[in-house]
C-alpha cells in the first residue's frame, strides 16, 4: 500500500481507482481530496451566472468525460454554465437520488451526461451546487 501524501494513511483501492491527487499530482486519500475541494471552493469567487454554483470537482469530472486536460478548465466551466442554464431553461425534471441530491440528464449533441446537484447546501443561503458530472449509460 502507498501512503497518502497529505495525512500518511494507507491509500485504499478506491482512492487509487478514483485517481485522487493533490495540487502536485501526488496520490492522496479521499478525505484529504475532499478537504482540498472544500478549500478550493471557498477560495474561488462565486458569481450567479448559471442556476447553481459549479464546484471544481464537477468541472474536473466534465474535463475527464470530454477527454480534455486541466488547462481547459475555463472552457469546461463555461460549457457547464451553458449546459446548466439550458437544462433549467428547457424545464427538464430531475430525478431525486437521496440526501437532497438531484440528477439532471443532459442531451444528445454533447453526449449523455448526468448533473448531480446538491439542492440543500450546508450553509444557509448558499446556492444549490453542481457536485459531479457523470457519464450516462442510456
Amino acid at each position: 500500500m502507498m501512503p497518502c501524501a497529505q495525512c500518511g494513511h494507507d491509500l485504499t483501492h478506491e482512492d487509487t481507482r478514483r485517481g485522487c491527487t493533490d495540487y502536485r499530482g501526488d496520490a492522496i486519500c479521499r478525505d484529504c481530496h475532499r478537504e482540498i475541494e472544500v478549500e478550493a471552493a471557498q477560495d474561488e469567487e462565486t458569481t450567479m451566472i448559471g442556476p447553481w454554483f459549479i464546484t471544481p470537482s464537477a468541472v474536473r469530472d466534465y474535463l475527464r468525460i470530454r477527454g480534455w486536460s486541466e488547462s481547459d478548465y475555463e472552457r469546461g466551466l463555461a460549457d457547464l454554465i451553458e449546459i446548466s442554464t439550458e437544462v433549467v431553461a428547457e424545464g427538464k425534471q430531475p430525478t431525486e437520488i437521496g440526501d437532497g441530491r438531484l440528477r439532471y440528464r443532459t442531451g444528445r449533441a454533447r453526449g449523455r451526461m448526468g448533473l448531480v446537484i446538491n439542492e440543500y447546501p450546508q450553509q444557509e443561503g448558499d446556492l444549490p451546487q453542481l457536485l459531479a458530472v457523470i457519464r450516462s449509460m442510456r
